[in-house]
């Protein structure tokens, strides 16, 4: 949701998975975003840590609530960044 936040906002996004990066950058065009770090700090060990062979712990099921729920918040708080998804066509409409 971060990289789409610098997408819309006319960013390339660096080609990295650290969240706390990605905040970063939003942060100079989107304030709003500044709420998340904590967020991002519970969920940039499993943005980053598990895409390398190395051992990771498994997260106990508090450890995964933790996590779901920052990544919620995450994406709650980005949709209101964001333009509504355009309407899509009703089946009334015939398409």
């Amino acid at each position: 949701m971060l990289k789409a936040l610098l997408v819309f906002q006319g960013t390339q996004p660096r080609k990295t998975h650290d969240l706390l990066e990605l905040l970063e950058e939003c942060l100079a065009r989107e304030p709003r975003v500044d709420e998340l770090r904590a967020n991002c700090l519970v969920l940039n060990p499993y943005s980053i840590e598990v895409r390398y062979p190395q051992p990771f712990p498994e997260p106990d099921e508090q450890e995964g609530r933790m996590a779901v729920a920052a990544a919620e918040r995450i994406v709650s708080l980005i949709r209101l960044c964001l333009p509504p998804p355009p309407a899509r066509p009703s089946v009334e409409d015939g398409e």
